[in-house]
C-alpha cells in the first residue's frame, strides 16, 4: 500500500510536469509575438488618428478641419491611446504603445483567467492540471498572439469581459 510520502511525490512530479507544459505554452506564445509583431491591423491606424488629434487639442475628430465623424470602434480604447501621443515617441510610437497595451491585457487576461479557473476547481491535485490545461488553451491559440500585437482593442475588451465574468461567477453562490 502507498504511503503518504508516494502521493506527494506523485502530486509535485505531475505538479512539475504541468509548469513545464505551461512554460512551454508561454514559450510558444512568445515565439508567436515575435513572428507576428510586424502585423497590425489597418483599423488600427483609425485610432490612432483620432487619439492623435486629441492629443494635438483638435478634438475627437479624424480631421482637422471640415465635418466631425466618429470613425473608431472604442473610445475607451482610442482615449488610452492619446497618452502615447503626449510624448516624443516618433512616428511608430504610438502604434508601439498600442500593441505594448495589448500584450499587457493579453498577459492579464491569463492572470484573471487562472485565477477564476483555479479558485473554482475544488480538487487540489487536479486544480493544477484544469489551471494549466486553461493558460496552454490559450496561449497556444494563435488567436490570442493575433490579437495581442494587432494594436486594436480586442485584448481590453477580452480581459475586461473576463474580468466581469469573474466577478460575476464569484459572485453567485449555488
Amino acid at each position: 500500500m502507498p504511503d503518504r510520502s508516494d502521493a506527494a511525490l506523485t502530486f509535485h512530479v505531475w505538479r512539475s510536469l504541468a509548469l513545464v507544459l505551461v512554460a512551454a505554452a508561454i514559450g510558444a506564445f512568445t515565439w508567436n509575438l515575435y513572428i507576428l509583431f510586424p502585423f497590425t491591423v489597418d483599423d488600427t491606424f483609425i485610432t490612432l488618428r483620432y487619439s492623435r488629434n486629441v492629443a494635438a487639442g483638435v478634438g475627437v475628430t479624424y480631421n482637422a478641419t471640415g465635418p466631425r465623424a466618429e470613425g473608431y470602434s472604442s473610445a475607451l480604447w482610442m482615449l488610452l491611446l492619446v497618452v502615447p501621443h503626449l510624448f516624443p515617441l516618433g512616428p511608430m510610437g504610438a502604434v508601439i504603445a498600442a500593441k505594448a497595451l495589448s500584450i499587457v491585457a493579453t498577459l492579464t487576461t491569463i492572470v484573471v483567467m487562472a485565477r477564476w479557473i483555479g479558485n473554482a476547481a475544488a480538487d487540489e491535485p487536479a486544480k493544477a492540471w484544469i489551471v494549466a490545461l486553461t493558460v496552454i488553451a490559450y496561449l497556444t491559440l494563435p488567436r490570442t498572439a493575433v490579437h495581442a500585437v494587432s494594436g486594436m482593442e480586442t485584448a481590453l475588451f477580452t480581459l475586461l469581459l473576463t474580468a466581469l465574468f469573474t466577478m460575476a461567477a464569484t459572485s453567485v453562490t449555488l
